[in-house]
Parts: structure tokens; sequence; C-alpha cells
């Protein structure tokens, strides 16, 4: 079945908790009830009155919002930051600023006017920050760069008017640049800007082409727009159209934009093509059992590329993106990580092309982005062009497996129209990969490791309400090519997945009711669908689990998750939210998702306390309370947890973040990956962490927790970040990072024995262990203009994980173990081949076993430098230095001096990329 049944009697209290405060908010929303009166009305029906006063107070706020007017030009304008031009003083300015912070609703320090033209290519912003305090805040970074202590200049265009985001460009008084499309700051549109200091503050002038643009067809334009500013000296963000903190702002309370009339988008092809080249430096060891080299590397490997990307404008509202044989290589290293757990690693996608854009396939968010809960990761783009999964035959002492599987082109259309509807399509296609390799005798073969793949997902939603209510939908597919019988008995030949979600806002946007729910479905041969039963994300063959048990025999998996949440957004001071989320056993979307678990039902509440504005001794503190209820779909419960936290900021931007937490004791569907359930005992949480104001040249943050439970397992950690601005030009941070702890059972494995009747016929084995880490992620970025910067990062990598004797689970549902050569039976520890001889009952009928010792030693440095030179607007010269070392081990111990040293005994390996496009705007 595509849908799994659910167990009425396990969620009665979810519902019935739950369906009260939607019926109160739903009720309010439909009858214009304030929530305070809804109980007095339920008995008079519907309040015709209340609705209209809603809908007016709406109405009322749109047109309470300030105007400014962009005069038309027919001459060119120099993008000089003088403003000298006649024409900027025929355009009426944008004078009109209130305070945000620190004072919520004062008046500016600091007078600010901004000017908004245009003619038939651009629109042309104005602006003149007056600061007569002479600290003038000027920093230089990289685009995008946050730059905390640098004072800033924004403008967030609006341009279809539909209350849901915009296009916002910043620049701060050394003429570094920022931009962002509807939150997604990996947009790099190609637009000019230019500014100048004196001693009355500080001028901006910019030029914003229509074609980097999307907008409506009609030929009298009426944009949303939105002018912000941020003095660093006195600590303020001002706005031009303002909404209190307490309340939703956002793109719902911007200013108007008027006079912009009869505008094209300008060109619509964009090319972007590139030449790239990869040396890879790094030394190349003999197979064990042969007497000749690699003949697939040299160790000195050169390797080039050229393509391009393509942007078409189809219409004023539509974007096409596409790209020919795309150069998809990471500038960064992903984060160092020891992963012990059976769930897979979730790294951040850093490829330019899914990058870009890829909030309009943001899935389950709710209005803007809060609420949803549930499967939110529907689309993890870094599946495309993945790691082969294949691998070749066991024979092999010399292969050549990629390390990515080739992109053969990728393309995506993005868009929305002018009535509110939007859409995603992005389609990939990536290669059949085959890896030459070797035997002993130097006889070559080929084996296929990865399958021609075609990736492809659709979202589609539509905004109603002016913004203040959406629904939306999405698919994705993922078909492969098997013709490799190793890998059609490995892979999924095919993976669905279909979802709709849905937000809506009412009660003057303070409230908001969003959900989402989701159906898979995959298909592929009889052994890989029972891997799939079996897999972490489930563990179909836990022997006690009645609802549960392996098909032998299907061919199909099908599974569904869904989230129903009730948040409250706006308020002078509290807030909250009130959610529940369920995730069926069959639920699958890792094909093109990320997901670690299934077989879930949770409800989750939080209560917040906000005091944002200033007072004697605190420029601002809060505290936030949060429960979670988690059980399987058998009715066991998994997790009871009680959560809480309180921040605050002093008057000087000192600042600190208290958090507290105990998780009450539960069962464990996971502790014996597939066996049956165990016990988790309760555990305490506390961490604390205190931050520097971070306009100094000198910022700092401080971070330690504490973690213990009623086993004997605990957990510490410490991390200090250091960063040191030394010139306007040149910073630097530093952030060592230590921490050190025991586990009390650490999964090992299971040996059948139908002895072991307690634990149905196998023994589950575990181990304590004691770990460190100690890494020092280091960086240091020069800046020489908006346009030239080096970045270089580096960070050392210490672990170590120290094994006990085995031991196994005594009993279900328990949290007892019995240790082997202590409390029953005998185990030798061979150090020389690091394996345990164990025997479970001595001198008794069960049979004896082996186990590895698998403690270790992980010592790894990376580094990376990397060149940025915009050489001319939207085309881009990289050159990359990638340097790494490492030198596993299997002492269990942890040495700092021995470790350090060991990972300098062995050899580098060295990258080297180069990479310049050009852009086209033919």
């Amino acid at each position: 079945m595509f849908f799994e049944p659910l167990k009425p009697q396990l969620l009665t209290t979810v519902f019935r908790t739950l369906g009260a405060a939607l019926l109160i908010g739903v009720a309010a929303s439909l009858f214009g009830i304030p929530q305070r009166d809804l109980a007095a009305q339920t008995t008079n029906g519907s309040n015709a009155a209340g609705a209209a006063a809603s809908v007016r107070s709406a109405t009322e706020m749109h047109a309470a919002a300030p105007t400014v007017e962009a005069v038309q030009v027919f001459k060119a304008i120099s993008i000089d930051a003088r403003l000298n031009e006649r024409e900027w003083e025929s355009a009426t300015p944008a004078s009109q600023f209130t305070q945000t912070e620190p004072v919520d609703g004062a008046s500016p320090s600091q007078r600010t006017e901004v000017r908004i033209m245009y003619d038939d290519a651009a629109v042309y912003v104005g602006a003149r920050l007056y600061d007569n305090t002479g600290h003038i805040a000027a920093r230089l970074g990289r685009r995008d760069s946050d730059l905390p202590d640098s004072d800033w200049f924004i403008v967030v265009l609006d341009s279809y008017h539909n209350h849901t985001g915009g296009y916002r460009f910043k620049v701060n008084p050394s003429g570094i640049v920022g931009d962002e499309a509807n939150g997604d700051k990996s947009w790099n549109p190609v637009w000019t800007s230019s500014t100048s200091m004196d001693a009355e503050g500080w001028t901006v002038e910019m030029r914003i082409p229509f074609s980097q643009l999307r907008f409506s067809s009609s030929k009298d334009q009426l944009w949303g727009v939105q002018f912000y500013r941020e003095i660093r000296s006195s600590a303020e963000k001002l706005s031009f159209s303002y909404s209190p903190r307490s309340e939703r702002g956002g793109s719902s309370r911007f200013g108007h934009l008027t006079g912009i009339s009869d505008i094209k988008r300008g060109k619509s092809l964009e090319v972007l093509p590139y030449v790239s080249a990869r040396a890879e430096l790094k030394q190349i060891p003999f197979a064990q059992s042969t007497s000749f080299s690699n003949p697939f590397r040299t160790g000195h490997d050169v390797y080039q590329q050229v393509g391009a990307d393509i942007k078409y404008r189809v219409t004023s509202n539509f974007t096409l993106d596409a790209t020919i044989d795309p150069d998809f290589g990471q500038i960064e290293a992903d984060e160092q990580q020891v992963n012990l757990s059976a769930n897979e690693q979730f790294f951040r996608e850093q490829r330019p092309f899914f990058v870009e854009g890829g909030n309009t396939f943001r899935f389950g968010a709710g209005i803007g982005g809060g609420g949803g809960g549930g499967q939110s990761q529907i689309f993890y783009t870094r599946r495309v062009g993945r790691s082969p999964q294949g691998s070749v035959p066991g024979a092999s002492r010399y292969a050549n497996i990629p390390t990515q599987s080739a992109i053969l082109g990728a393309a995506k259309l993005t868009g929305r129209t002018s009535s509110g509807w939007s859409l995603g399509i992005s389609e990939a296609l990536t290669a059949r990969e085959v890896a030459p390799w070797v035997d002993s005798t130097a006889q070559q073969f080929s084996a296929e490791v990865e399958p021609l793949t075609n990736y492809f997902v659709t979202r589609v939603s539509k905004d109603l309400r002016a913004g203040q209510s959406a629904v939306g939908g999405i698919f994705t597919s993922v078909q492969r090519g098997l013709r490799d019988t190793s890998l059609s008995s490995r892979l999924r030949s095919s993976a669905y997945v279909t979802g709709f979600d849905f937000g809506h806002l009412f009660a003057k946007q303070s409230w908001e009711v969003s959900g989402n729910i989701v159906g898979s479905y995959i298909a592929g041969a009889t052994p890989v669908l029972i891997a799939a039963q079996r897999s972490s994300v489930r563990f179909y063959q836990r022997p006690d689990a009645d609802y549960l048990s392996v098909d032998s025999q299907t061919t199909s998996l099908a599974g569904w998750s869904g989230a129903l949440n009730l948040k409250k957004n706006n308020g002078q001071h509290w807030t909250g939210d009130i959610g529940t989320s369920f995730v069926s056993p069959g639920f699958e979307i890792n094909d093109l998702g990320f997901q670690n678990n299934s077989d879930r039902i949770s409800l989750n509440t939080s209560l917040n306390y906000d005091e944002r504005n200033p007072g004697k001794r605190f420029r601002n503190w809060g505290a936030t309370v949060r429960t979670e209820l988690r059980t399987n779909f058998g009715g066991d419960v998994t997790q009871k947890a009680l959560r809480g936290d309180i921040n605050l900021q002093l008057l000087n931007f000192i600042g600190g973040r208290v958090n507290v937490a105990h998780e009450f004791s539960s069962l464990d569907d996971r502790l014996t990956r597939g066996g049956p359930l165990a016990m988790s005992v309760p555990v305490n949480d506390v961490s604390i962490n205190v931050n520097g104001d971070s306009r100094r040249m000198l910022t700092w943050s401080l971070f330690a927790s504490e973690r213990s439970d009623a086993s004997g397992g605990w957990r510490q950690s410490r991390n200090v970040k250091f960063g040191y601005r030394a010139t306007s030009w040149l910073n630097g941070e530093i952030g060592p990072n230590y921490s050190r702890g025991r586990t009390t059972a650490q999964y090992l494995g299971r040996v059948d024995d139908p002895l072991a009747v307690a634990t149905y016929g196998r023994r589950y084995l575990f181990s304590g262990i004691s770990q460190n880490t100690l890494s020092m992620q280091t960086r240091l970025n020069l800046t020489m203009s908006p346009t030239l910067s080096v970045s270089m990062v580096a960070e050392p990598f210490i672990a170590s994980g120290r094994y006990d004797s085995p031991q196994e689970l005594r009993a279900p549902r328990s949290f007892e173990f019995t240790r082997y050569g202590t409390d029953v039976g005998t185990v030798v520890h061979h150090v020389d081949t690091r394996l345990f001889d164990i025997d479970p009952d001595g001198a008794g009928p069960a049979n004896a076993f082996t186990l590895s010792d698998r403690s270790f030693n992980s010592r790894s440095i990376n580094a990376t430098a990397n060149l940025r030179w915009e050489w001319r607007p939207g085309s881009t010269l990289f050159l990359v230095w990638q340097h790494r070392r490492a030198n596993p081990a299997g002492y269990g111990d942890f040495r700092f001096s021995r470790d350090i040293r060991d990972i300098f005994n062995v050899r580098s390996e060295n990258t080297l990329m180069f990479k310049v496009n050009y852009w086209l705007n033919p």
C-alpha cells in the first residue's frame, strides 16, 4: 500500500492537543475573532463585523506604507558615487527612517536620503548617508561577506509586489557588495555600484539592470521597496518602511515604488564559458603482493576541462539555467568528523550551480521559511554527481575509480508569475561510470561502478492573500539504467517522491498554521528491497517489533510522512509553537533526498519570552522552554525531553546563552541496530556560550558543554574562537576545539547463537569507548579590493577512540550488559593482531567467536588557499591550492605530541586548480 496505516490509539493524545489549538486558530482566521474572545463567541455563530475588521486591518496596513516615486531619465548616468547629475535633483528623496535597533520605533541619530531613477535598461539608486560622528565603519571583504563591524546600505526590491520575497542589494562604505534573491545568497547578478566618503558621511550609487530582475509584463509597474541602513558606531538598524520587531515584517510590510513604466527585461541570454585545469600531486603506493606500479596514476596527474553555463530569460518571469560539462569542483573541503553511528553524515552543498536558486525547491518550510517540520530535505543536491556506489572485484590490485560521477548536463527552469505561481524544474543526467582495474598478473579488466542516472525535480507553489497563504507541491524522480548485474543487486532502479505543503497566516499575521504530507515509492530487485527494509533508516528485522517484518519477495517499498504546526510569530514578548510530525516505517527518500530515520511520531512544543528593547542592564534578553515526545508506530516511547535556554546581551554588546536539557528514560529501537528494543538512560546536558562585541578589532567567543547519563557515560566540549581585524583589508580567525568523553555502550556487531534465547537467538555486542577529539580551524582573509581577495583555511584534526573489552546485551528493554571475561565466559586480547577471542560461556556449549579491536587514531591536516579575482563584471578567475596529510593508526590513546609528529611523517597530497570564466551578454 502507498500509505501505511496508523494505530489510532497512538495519536489520540496528539490530535486532542493539536486539534484544540488548530480549531481556535482556524476559527479565528475564518471569522476574524480575537483569540481571547473566541470561547465567548462559539455559541453566537460567526462574527461578520470581526471578519470585515480583519480585512480592513490588512488593507489599511498596506495603504499606510510609505511611497517613493522613481523618475525616468533619458541620458546615461555615471556610477561614480557623486550624485552630481541634474536628474538626481528631480527625484523626491525617501528620508523618513525609523530605528528597529537598539530602540524599536525611535528616531535615528543620523539622516538618510534615498532617490530612485530608471531608464530603458536599469534602475538607479542614489543614497546620501549622513554621519557626523567621524566614525564610519568601512571594511573590505569578499562579495556577500557579512562584515558585522561595517556600516551598510541595503535596497530590497519586491518586483512582483506579491509580498513573498525580494531582490536584496547591499553595499558598505568600502564598496563591498552583497546580493540575494528571496533569501538565496548564492545569487550573483551582474550590477554595478560605487561609494565615496567625505566629512558629512558617505554616498552610494547603484545601477541594477532590468535584465537581472524578474517582474510582471504590465506596462505600469508597482513594486515593493525597502531601504535599510546599519550604523555600526551606534549599533543602529534603520528601515524606511517601519514595522515593529514584535510584528511580522518582511516584504508584506515594504513601501511602494511607483513611477516605473513601459520597461523591458533587456538582453535575454547570458553565457559563461570557462576553462579549468587541475593538477594532483600525491604519492601512489604499491599494492600488496604486486611487483609493478599503478598503471593508471603517476602521482603527477593533470586534468583539463572546458564547459559553459548558460542563462536564458524565457520571459520576464522565467529563467532557464543550463550547464554543459560543468565544473563542480569544491573550493573548500568538507568538515572533518568521526562518525561511529549507523547514520549517514550530512554535508552542505558547495557547488555553485546547485546552490544558486536552491530556495526555489525548498519544501515544507511554511510561509517565509517558518514551521512545517517533517521531512524538509526532499531535494539533497549532493546526491547528483555523487561518488560511484559500485566497486571493483576483490581480485583487483589497482583500479581507476572516479571520485565523482560525471554530470553530462544539468538544467533548471525557475520563475514566478505576477499572479503568485512559482515554478522550479531541475533535470540532471550523470554518466555511466566504468572503472578499469588490473589483477596481480597486470591483466586489465573493467567494471561498471555507477549506472547512467537521471535526476528530475519539479516544485510548484501558489501564493494567496497577498502572500499570507501558500500551497504547493513537489515531485522528484530518480531513474537508473541498470545493465550490470552487480549494480542491479545493489541499487534501486527507480525512486519517486511526491508531496503537498501549505502555510496560512492569520490574526494580522501573528499566527501561522503550516504542514505537509509526502509519499515515497522505490523499486528494484528483491535483494535491493531487502537491504532497504533492513537498513539503519528502518530496521524491519527487529525481532520484537510485531508491526514490522521483512518481505523477502517484494520489489517495491512505499511510505509516507506528514507534519502539522501551529506557530505564534508575533508578540510583544510571548511567541511559541506546537507541532506534530509522522514518518512511516516505509518512508524512503535517500535516492535524491536526505533521511536518517523513519518509523516516528513526534509532538514538539516551545514557548518563548523576549525582551527586545534595552533596559538598565541588558540590551535584550529572552528565554525558551521546549518539550519533545517521540514514539514509533508500535507505540514505544523513544524520546521524552525537556529543554530550555536563556539568552541575553549586555549594554556593552557582550552576550551569551545557557542551554539546559533533561532527557528522560525511554526505549531505544536503534541501539541494537536491528535487534530488540533496549532502554535509554536519563541524560542531563548543559552548555554555555559567551561572545564579545562583534564590532571590535578583537572578537572572541567561548563555548563549554557538559553531558552525563545514568550509566556513567559523559562528554565534555570546550571551544574558544578569536578573531582579529588587523586592518580594513586583513583579518583572521583561530578556533581550537577540544572534546572528550566516554560512551558505555558502543555497538560492535551481532553473532548468531541459538543458545542466546533471551535475545532472540543472537548476541548483540557492545563495548565502552573513551574518545578524544582536538581540532583547530584557522582562517586568514586578505582583501586587496572589492574584486580581488585571497582566503586561506587550515584545520589540523586529531581524534582517538579506545574500546574496552566486549560485552553483550543481557536482556531486551534494558540497559544492562554482561562483560566477557568478568561476568561470564572468557576473552583473550591479541594486541599484535588486534583481535579479541571470545568464548561467551567458557566451557559451555556456546560457540566461540572473534572480534576485531576497533580502537583508532585519526590524524590529518586539511588546508586550502583560494585567490579570487573578478577581473570584469561577471567574469572571475580562481587559483586554488589544496593540501592534505592523513596518517591513521590504531593505538586508541590520545597523545598530542606523538599524533602531531605522525601527521608530518607521511607525504602530503596537493591539488592545484585554475579556473577562468568570461561573462557574455550578447
